[in-house]
């Protein structure tokens, strides 16, 4: 979305509904490639946690274990 008067408009609907949430989103703004960024605090499970059934595991990838042993070898 281009056009300031366009922008403005979407945003001031936007604030207008999201009044009633009760998270208090925030609307930053429009972005260069104008698209409206907002942030809202997550209520419930994470995507990760939604997808793997609860049980996120925190897993090296052989990109970090390579990183890890180039740190190792040169302390």
């Amino acid at each position: 979305m281009r056009r300031r008067d366009s922008q403005e408009s979407v945003n001031r609907v936007l604030r207008h509904a999201l009044n009633q949430d009760p998270l208090r989103p925030h609307v930053v703004g429009f972005t260069k490639l104008g698209l409206l960024e907002m942030t809202r605090r997550r209520r419930g499970a994470s995507l990760a946690e939604i997808l793997t059934g609860g049980t996120v595991v925190p897993r090296k990838t052989p990109w970090t274990v390579a990183l890890e042993a180039l740190r190792a070898v040169s302390r």
